[in-house]
């Protein structure tokens, strides 16, 4: 129960790595509000949170974090209904794969609005309660493609290499207040953002191929990672991006494709 009394923001819980997340939490002791624009998927997270637990742990605030309003709101509910919040985990996010010149300039405004602007407006309506309490745990979902470029993603791998760099720069600013901020940079996992991809065998086994470990990362290795960085254990890491990949961009393989 190492997050027993804890209040948490997962966005986008209702599927794949926040679903993962969300579960883990709520086992660990904290009470989870997803932040999700599909309340079925969010519901279903909530039951396997009973089921895991045999508590009421889960709470779903229906949120577009492409919003502002949306994103003020989520953070309100949580200042409205329990007057604090320790733990936001920035996970929602879309995924595109396509060149510059592709790229419709509308699509990398959305891209960018989704997976960089809602990070930034989330921490800076949350850090405020954290300060409060002076103790607060941000944990962003970035990417491997955050720490390395890779062919037909360019709006993708731009913000999520914000994220990283957000991330170091929010644990220089509040450090001061006991909050820490770290980003986790998972590889290729089995969620339905990947599906297409892992769908296709020779994909799937050329993943394989490029990580040392042989094998798809699954939503509960982030899981397990984001738990951690949100102890009192890891009360003394902060501004680091840390690859949940098996090892593949330890190498340069992953960045040259399918032969």
């Amino acid at each position: 129960m190492k997050l027993k009394g804890k209040i948490a923001i997962v966005t986008g819980g209702g599927m794949g790595i926040g679903r993962a997340i969300s579960v883990k939490f709520a086992e660990a002791g904290a009470l989870v509000i997803i932040g999700d624009i599909e309340e079925e998927y969010a519901n279903e997270t909530i039951n396997l949170i009973e089921t895991a637990t045999g508590e009421k742990r889960g709470v779903f605030v229906r949120a577009d974090i492409s919003s502002p309003e949306d994103c003020a709101l989520l953070i309100n509910f949580a200042k409205s209904n329990y007057d604090k919040l320790d733990i936001l985990v920035n996970n929602a996010g879309v995924s595109d794969m396509t060149s510059v010149c592709e790229l419709k300039i509308e699509r990398w405004h959305e891209i960018m609005n989704v997976n960089l602007d809602a990070h930034f407006i989330l921490c800076k309506k949350a850090i405020p309660l954290m300060q409060k309490n002076q103790w607060g745990r941000i944990v962003n979902i970035s990417s491997a493609m955050g720490l390395m470029a890779h062919k037909m993603a360019a709006a993708y791998s731009v913000s999520k290499a914000g994220v990283v760099q957000l991330t170091r720069q929010m644990a220089l600013d509040y450090g001061e207040d006991n909050i820490t901020v770290n980003a986790i940079c998972p590889g290729i996992i089995d969620t339905q953002m990947t599906g297409f991809i892992l769908e296709d065998e020779e994909m799937n086994e050329y993943f394989k191929s490029v990580t040392p470990l042989r094998r798809i990362g699954l939503p509960e290795d982030v899981a397990n990672l984001a738990l951690f960085l949100s102890t009192e254990e890891a009360g003394f890491i902060t501004g680091t991006a840390i690859p949940v990949d098996g090892g593949a961009i330890a190498g340069t393989d992953v960045l040259l494709g399918p032969r």
